[in-house]
């Protein structure tokens, strides 16, 4: 893994966009009247970085990326009816869930508290291997459960633990991945195949990733939906349990593509390279063609002359829309997300416009623990938490119509939507907060003075940002 950039580096398979390579280091482009949707398949013919060749072995077209792409930095989504109360942030909607005894004892004693996922002070080598498995294997880790909502019964769904199993031993309750589509591909619960329940212990008011995203869309940007949920679960014979608020956040698949996209048939890549539609097609040319662009970019000179590159990544993204998305995060100071170059977001193949970004994971944004208010908004610091840089924010930030359009959208999402999130944030925790002062789970690590001291730090951090935009951009 790159760390910096943020995706696999796979040297077996080299995929570009009019440009050919002597050796790692060294990149020489072709006349820009070249650059061409096509791709070329390589493979390394000697050892990588040493200033061998690498030779063509097999050229295909890559039939994903478009020549003239039409930019559309935001969109207008339409949700399907069917599924709209279950994101309701109007008011507290109830799940229901019910385990068979035995499914019960396989999803806690199997999964969640099994001894064999508290790696607390194991060695690295073992830590990764168990983490490894788990994020190999999730898909098959799975129990039968039912789900029930609004008075409509699924009863066939999957379950399963979520979120990083590291941590599971300190959880009161269990964040729940549930699938209506594990036993049966076609299966569906009001158009959707599955809900994430999250519940973050380490968060004295547990409403980031609602508020992210909600600023997320409110900005005109491809985000999910999250709303507040009272969980019950039934076990075996047991009498129902209340098992307190969750976090219900809509997954990023084919259905999310669906309601936001005027064509969903492209490729979304988790991460910028797990494939997670299309996924019986083996040519995934088109994120490979756009990391290695930016990686091979990223390995000349700073001062060096970018426009040829600058060029070709035009035609493989949609430049204004990432920028956005990147604007958008640097505001919410993001630690692992793509303008930090880690994984945490989408891309999407979007049809006629190449690639987009769809945030994901805002977890632990506005978090004065993690970075203060003043944090830079263009480059890494040395010392200054929340800054990092990824190689797409870092390259294009080179690109000064670029860079004034990346100030342009940080302008333009202070003055509107993030400076909304101050009420918001009161309106969000108002509504939750006698839930929490009854979550006997939550109470566990958290009381309520904590949590509104919580909630009001969000308000300041958001006050604080604004203030320091202006003061850094001088409008």
């Amino acid at each position: 893994m790159n760390r910096q950039s943020g995706f696999l580096f796979n040297p077996r398979q080299y995929l570009i966009l009019g440009m050919t390579f002597r050796g790692i280091g060294t990149v020489k482009f072709l006349p820009a009247v070249a650059l061409v949707v096509a791709t070329s398949c390589i493979t390394d013919t000697n050892s990588a970085g040493t200033g061998d060749s690498f030779e063509t072995t097999d050229t295909t077209d890559c039939p994903f990326l478009v020549a003239d792409p039409v930019s559309s930095p935001t969109i207008s989504p339409e949700y399907s009816k069917k599924n709209v109360p279950i994101f309701d942030e109007n008011v507290i909607v109830e799940f229901r869930l019910t385990f068979s005894a035995s499914a019960w004892k396989e999803f806690e004693d199997g999964m969640w508290k099994n001894p064999k996922y508290n790696v607390a002070g194991q060695p690295e080598e073992i830590k990764q291997q168990v983490l490894t498995d788990w994020e190999a294997n999730n898909g098959d880790y799975y129990v039968h459960c039912g789900f029930e909502f609004d008075g409509e019964v699924f009863e066939d769904a999957a379950c399963r633990p979520r979120g990083s199993p590291e941590g599971w031993h300190k959880e009161s309750k269990p964040q729940i991945k549930i699938r209506f589509d594990k036993w049966d591909k076609n299966g569906r619960f009001r158009g959707l195949r599955s809900v994430n329940l999250e519940y973050l212990r380490n968060r004295d008011a547990p409403v980031r990733d609602r508020l992210a995203m909600w600023f997320m869309r409110e900005s005109g940007l491809p985000a999910s939906r999250v709303n507040h949920v009272r969980l019950r679960v039934k076990k075996g014979d047991a009498a129902e349990e209340d098992f307190g608020l969750y976090m219900n956040i809509e997954p990023v698949d084919r259905e999310f593509l669906e309601d936001r996209f005027k064509d969903p048939s492209g490729n979304l890549y988790k991460g910028g390279w797990i494939k997670k539609t299309n996924k019986k097609e083996k040519n995934d040319c088109d994120i490979w063609t756009l990391n290695d662009l930016v990686y091979y970019e990223t390995q000349r000179p700073a001062d060096a002359d970018h426009s040829e590159f600058f060029e070709a990544l035009a035609r493989a993204m949609d430049v204004d829309q990432v920028l956005r998305v990147m604007a958008a995060e640097v505001l919410l100071q993001t630690k692992d997300n793509l303008s930090n170059g880690s994984t945490n977001f989408y891309f999407y193949n979007n049809p006629g416009e190449n690639f987009v970004a769809i945030p994901w994971d805002l977890d632990v944004v506005l978090a004065e623990q993690h970075c203060d208010a003043d944090t830079n908004l263009f480059e890494t610091v040395e010392g200054e938490p929340c800054s990092e840089a990824g190689d797409f924010r870092r390259m294009m930030m080179l690109n000064p119509e670029w860079k004034q359009r990346f100030e342009e959208h940080l302008v333009d999402l202070r003055d509107n939507a993030f400076s909304r999130l101050v009420e918001r944030t009161k309106t969000v925790c108002a509504q939750i907060r006698d839930g929490y002062s009854k979550d006997a789970a939550w109470l566990v690590d958290h009381d309520m003075a904590e949590f509104d001291a919580d909630c009001l730090a969000i308000e300041q951090r958001v006050v604080d940002r604004i203030a320091y935009v202006k003061q850094v951009l001088g409008r």
